[in-house]
Order: structure tokens, then sequence, then C-alpha cells
């Protein structure tokens, strides 16, 4: 991809088999209080994180940590959902601290962080330019939603991660959104694909494992896996759905990829 593409980004058909993504339990209470858990908080009872329920109204509010926040604590307070099972996460939707109209707290912004083998491994989503910041709300009770460019493939924790610029008390109410997975591989390792070709680098763009010295990615997954359809001609939108390897000249050259379930 060239710096000054303009990438159209379509969207993942993971979740099209249920109907489409679907809110997976924030809101209505299919998550339970004991599967949502939280750094620190200012108040357990008041502003713990069972309380960051999506249009609830519960105790104090939401989820509020212990400190405040800039841009120097930023990424240290973070609230966690335990999926229990391995999802597809498309979506996510946010809310300050109304607090029945005394409430004052939002977040300006946030990232988030997943795992995938029940918090041994973390990994920053980022998109395909390699940011990873999403915009937080500007009152206490907007509901703010955020659509993944490409969603999170066969998580089961999942953290959001507010950060502030300036010195600020952060509250938040979020759901999820997405669907069970079905029948994806956990990891796949292969070569990267051929940087700096002529209509865009056709490389695995949203790998989220490591890559060695010699451009060999392993121990994660990517687009390969993300629900996201290229055009039939891999010259559109610069081939940024598409991965591809460029010849070495030798007949009968191969690549190997492989795919663990």
């Amino acid at each position: 991809k060239t710096d000054d593409a303009i990438i159209d980004i379509k969207k993942s058909v993971l979740c099209d088999y249920s109907g489409g993504p679907k809110a997976l339990g924030m809101e209505s209470g299919v998550i339970p209080d004991e599967d949502i858990t939280a750094s620190s908080s200012y108040s357990q009872h008041s502003v713990g994180p069972q309380n960051a329920r999506l249009n609830r109204e519960l105790s104090g509010g939401a989820w509020c940590p212990l400190k405040q926040l800039n841009d120097r604590e930023s990424g240290t307070e973070w609230i966690q959902v335990n999926l229990r099972d391995q999802y597809v996460v498309t979506g996510i939707a946010i809310q300050g601290r109304f607090g029945n109209g005394v409430g004052v707290e939002y977040v300006e912004g946030f990232w988030i962080e997943y795992s995938r083998d029940n918090g041994s491994t973390w990994h920053k989503w980022t998109d395909q330019n390699g940011d990873h910041k999403f915009h937080g709300n500007t009152d206490t009770y907007t509901v703010l939603s955020h659509e993944l460019s490409h969603p999170l493939v066969g998580i089961n924790l999942i953290r959001v991660v507010p950060f502030a610029s300036h010195q600020r008390t952060t509250c938040l109410r979020l759901e999820l959104f997405g669907c069970k997975q079905r029948d994806l591989p956990v990891v796949y390792s292969m070569p990267d694909g051929y940087k700096s070709g002529r209509f865009g680098d056709l490389v695995d763009m949203t790998y989220d494992g490591r890559e060695d010295s010699h451009g060999y990615l392993s121990e994660g997954i990517g687009q390969l896996v993300d629900g996201i359809r290229g055009d039939d001609n891999y010259k559109v939108n610069k081939g940024y759905e598409w991965i591809g390897w460029k010849s070495d000249g030798e007949p009968n050259s191969s690549i190997q990829i492989i795919f663990q379930f």
C-alpha cells in the first residue's frame, strides 16, 4: 500500500451466518458480573466494572478507575470482559457516566487489547494503517459506536484501555458486538507477502503474531481469516485485501502456509 492510497475497507462476513453481529451481553446481563473485571475501581460497589453496562444505570452508573488519567498515566487502567469461549468481535459501543444526571465523566478515547489464550499473550488492535486509538465520548449519555475495520478473531478476553491527554477522571459503559467463532484457525504461519509491488504492498497488514528477520510470520492470525473478501482484480483498492508473493523464477516453486485449528 502506498502512503497516499485511499483504502475502502469492506465488511467482514464472519458473523453473517447468524444474521449479522449481535450484542454479546453487557447490556442484557448475559455476560455475568464475575466476568467483568478491571485494573482498579474508585469504589468497587459504586463504580466497579460490574456497573459498566451500556444504557444501564446501576449503582454509581459506570466503571471509573481509581486514579485520574493523563498523557503519562494513559494505558495503566483497563476494564476486561471474559467471553469464556472463542468469539469474533466486530464492534464496540461506549457511553460515559450519566449517573442519573449527576455524572460528568467520560473517556476522551481508548484502545483495545485482546487475548486468545486466556491472558497468557496480549495483542493491541491496530487498523490497516497501524493506528490503534478510537475516539471517545463528548458527553455522559450518548452512545458512541465503532465498527472495527477488521474483526478480532478467536478471542476470549478483551480489554478496553482509556487514555487522556490532560488530567481527568475517566468513566465508561460499554457493549461488545460479534458472534461465536466457528471453524476458523487459531494460528497460521507463512512467509509474509511481497512489499513495494507496483500495485501496493501485498503483505498481511493485520497479522498479530511474530515476524522474524527473514519476514516469516508465526504465532498469530491476520487477513487470511478476517472474513473480508477482496475484489477479483487485486489491483483494485491498492491490493489491500490481497496477500501475494513474488515468484523466484524456479519451476514448480511454492509457498507453504500452515493453519492450526
